[in-house]
């Protein structure tokens, strides 16, 4: 992903890309469709998550080795059953 989008800056791989009749590299409607579609930038990242993730003290170093272990017990945390009558 070295590759930013003109319009919305999002990382693109280079297969991703294409240039428009101006020239400006985008990735059609994948991303921002050559920016038609406007969204607001995310709040700032937690100061204790950031640590976590750029922090060279044991417990960031823990959290980081075993990311995958949480990050699949919350997605098990996020499934729900909608009743839907079969």
């Amino acid at each position: 992903m070295d590759i930013e989008c003109d319009y919305c800056h999002a990382l693109l791989f280079k297969v991703e890309f294409r240039r428009n009749q101006d020239n400006k590299k985008h990735m059609g409607k994948m991303c921002c469709n050559q920016d038609q579609v406007k969204l607001d930038q995310p709040p700032p990242v937690p100061i204790a998550l950031y640590k976590l993730f750029t922090s060279d003290d044991p417990r960031a170093k823990a959290f980081r080795h075993l990311l995958r272990y949480f990050n699949a017990g919350m997605a098990m945390g996020s499934i729900s059953e909608v009743d839907g009558g079969r």
